[in-house]
């Protein structure tokens, strides 16, 4: 069973009875993971962040530890919230410019990811840890520019 299918089998389990949903699984660039996002009209009078934690807790619970390992974040939107973040994300895209290059803190660790991932030295980290790593650097990088 793919884990696409073990989480749909989760969610269909967790969310309440004649709930509907849309579940997307898409691939993130840190190692491999990906990012599950629920859309649903269940629970829309709930804060997000409970949402989250329900979904989360769910997963925890019913996942072996390896396929919690490929889960980076975990997304709960009602329909009208998704709408108004893709409006906001399409207003950024266009405000942007498109020669905008990314800082260099930001673009020496992604070199270090791609070498990692080209000689396959990079550890298996929770990610909590990789979490943790990406902060420190950037309040490493924060405190030497200072």
């Amino acid at each position: 069973m793919s884990l696409k299918q073990k989480v749909d089998t989760i969610i269909a389990e967790t969310l309440p009875k004649g709930a509907t949903y849309s579940l997307s699984l898409s691939k993130s660039a840190v190692h491999d993971m990906v990012i599950v996002r629920v859309i649903t009209e269940a629970w829309k009078s709930v804060p997000a962040f409970i949402r989250v934690l329900r979904i989360q807790n769910a997963l925890r619970e019913n996942l072996p530890p390896d396929d919690l390992q490929k889960i980076l974040r975990v997304s709960v939107f009602s329909p009208d919230q998704l709408k108004r973040v893709l409006l906001r994300d399409a207003i950024l895209k266009a405000s942007q410019k498109s020669h905008t290059k990314p800082s260099p803190l930001t673009a020496k660790i992604a070199a270090k990811l791609r070498a990692q991932r080209r000689t396959g030295s990079h550890k298996k980290l929770s990610n909590q840890a990789l979490l943790r790593a990406a902060l420190a650097k950037l309040r490493k990088s924060k405190s030497t520019s200072q």
